[in-house]
């Protein structure tokens, strides 16, 4: 019974999770892909501006380059030097965002407690943090449109940028892919 239980429950959290934000052209053929090719990214676009020395390192995109290899690979794809079915890059983005701050009960008496009593705090002080968004862009083989885009976003942080945490997004955005699958 325990193990039906805790498979039930499993699958009700499968069922809950949440596909990471992206967008897609829906006139594009996702079924007949089957090679890419990795384009570099272009660090300074002038429609983007990151300031971040992180967002924009080489170092990174090795990571990123390797992460995607890796995620398309383990999807069947195929990566090649000629004639790809599609392209793959990344782009970063920089934002300030901010949000209230938590809310929560505590509970205890006496001495031990941290007010020494028991009751509710409510903290809604707003806070500002950076944050990092990496953006993985599909491409079109023949015509080099954007057939696809997906992205993660996470408080800017050296630990955000390894490699387990790179391979671990990239891996997340990729879930999405292709749309429908």
């Amino acid at each position: 019974m325990r193990v039906f239980a805790l498979g039930l429950l499993a699958a009700l959290i499968a069922g809950c999770a949440i596909a990471p934000p992206h967008e897609f052209d829906s006139s594009a053929n996702f079924a007949t892909l089957k090679t890419f090719q990795w384009l570099e990214p272009k660090y300074g676009d002038d429609d983007v501006s990151v300031s971040h020395p992180v967002l924009q390192s080489p170092l990174l995109g090795r990571r990123v380059q390797q992460a995607v290899t890796a995620a398309l690979e383990a999807k069947g794809y195929r990566a090649v030097e000629d004639d790809p079915d599609f392209y793959v890059t990344f782009h970063t983005a920089e934002s300030e965002s901010q949000h209230r701050g938590s809310t929560y009960v505590q509970l205890g008496y006496g001495r031990y407690s941290p007010h020494f009593g028991s009751g509710v705090l409510l903290d809604l002080t707003p806070r500002t943090f950076q944050e990092g968004t990496l953006i993985i862009d599909v491409l079109d083989g023949d015509s080099e449109e954007l057939i696809w885009r997906g992205w993660e976003d996470a408080y800017l942080t050296q630990r955000n940028f390894d490699n387990e945490s790179v391979s671990e997004a990239v891996r997340y955005i990729f879930t999405a892919f292709p749309p429908g699958a």
